[in-house]
């Protein structure tokens, strides 16, 4: 009988042990009018949106209605590891494919496509524009701070060559087509930290990895992504 009381009393006190040990799971707000909301705080990225723009049905995804001549052909990803395309002609033409997200679905918010939690901790807006093309990953903690995308150059491409703290798509010609941004995460002290881009692969082939150093930044954080000619 006493054996049977002290084994009752260790497995009590184990069980109320695991019980103030597990933490709660985090709440995700699945919804994108939110995400949007938090992107439209942060200095350096709100003002990427384009709350007026329209878009359309494309193959695989969506783009901007009514294009004007000279404008890039940007199609978004209708899920978070679909391509997308930046395109200035049959030739000089690029498919991005997110490697570091599941396979999300996207709602169109405010002018853009919001993919919510595609990755733990991340939320991600794609917002296109007649000449550039931003991402937005919203990083609501550490578990993520390491993104990954896979580069299908076109025929008319050569290669991805790093140009200081940014990336250049190189043409045939050995001139650079389109061109990101320096990357940038943006704390929630609104503080810019540089993010160093690695490349990998060769050729028409190639994958960018982007991460930031955790224990430089206060989260939440937003990571931008542009590319531009």
């Amino acid at each position: 009988m006493r054996v049977a009381v002290v084994v009752a009393l260790l497995l009590t006190a184990c069980s109320v042990q695991e019980r103030q040990e597990r933490k709660p799971a985090p709440v995700v707000d699945r919804d994108p009018a939110a995400v949007i909301a938090r992107v439209r705080k942060v200095p350096g990225a709100g003002e990427r949106l384009r709350p007026d723009s329209a878009l359309v049905p494309a193959t695989l995804g969506v783009k901007l209605d009514k294009p004007e001549k000279g404008d890039l052909e940007v199609i978004l990803p209708l899920t978070a590891r679909g391509p997308l395309r930046i395109a200035r002609d049959a030739e000089r033409v690029v498919d991005v494919t997110a490697e570091h997200a599941v396979d999300a679905r996207g709602l169109v918010e405010s002018g853009a496509m919001v993919f919510v939690a595609p990755s733990p901790d991340a939320d991600a807006v794609m917002i296109a524009e007649r000449a550039r093309f931003t991402e937005l990953r919203v990083l609501r903690g550490p578990a993520t701070t390491m993104a990954r995308w896979r580069l299908r150059l076109g025929e008319g491409l050569v290669g991805a060559r790093l140009a200081g703290d940014s990336v250049e798509l190189v043409s045939s010609s050995g001139a650079a087509w389109l061109r990101s941004e320096p990357f940038v995460a943006i704390d929630a002290a609104g503080e810019k930290h540089a993010v160093t881009p690695r490349l990998e692969g060769s050729g028409r082939s190639v994958t960018l990895t982007l991460e930031i150093e955790a224990k430089a930044v206060r989260f939440p954080a937003t990571v931008v992504v542009a590319w531009s000619e």
